[in-house]
């Protein structure tokens, strides 16, 4: 059984901030050659792993409402520069797709998130106009 993840969303104010700031985040690791993919760092790392990597999410509190999530792909135990295993946990995460869809949720790719989606997959489930706040429908 799948369990989720829920945080709040500090310094952002609406979904679209956060998907241009994980666009960003992603921009500079392509300029530096590193790997491409959202990864978000937690304090702990979570004891139920398998569980939330059986189909959780994260699910993202933006101005106090669940707005978005993102599928969850990994957790990473953190090892910093000197080589100290740390209790905090790199969390690998998909795309942001918007709550209230039906079920279906609306993606806002960037590409590169290493979620396993064919360029089909993106190609069909890119909105054809940009997405904002306004298309939450609650």
């Amino acid at each position: 059984m799948a369990l989720h993840l829920i945080k709040l969303c500090v310094g952002v104010d609406t979904i679209r901030e956060l998907d241009e700031w994980i666009a960003e985040r992603m921009a500079q690791k392509k300029k530096k050659k590193e790997a491409i993919e959202h990864i978000h760092t937690t304090r702990m790392m979570p004891s139920q792993k398998d569980e939330l990597l059986d189909g959780g999410s994260l699910y993202w509190v933006i101005k106090g409402m669940v707005s978005c999530r993102q599928k969850l792909i990994d957790l990473r135990q953190f090892t910093d520069k000197e080589g100290v295993k740390r209790k905090s946990t790199r969390v690998r995460c998909d795309r942001v797709v918007l709550l209230g869809s039906g079920g279906r949720g609306a993606p806002m790719d960037r590409g590169g998130s290493g979620g396993g989606d064919s360029a089909a997959t993106h190609a069909a489930s890119e909105p054809s106009e940009p997405l904002t706040d306004d298309d939450i429908p609650f």
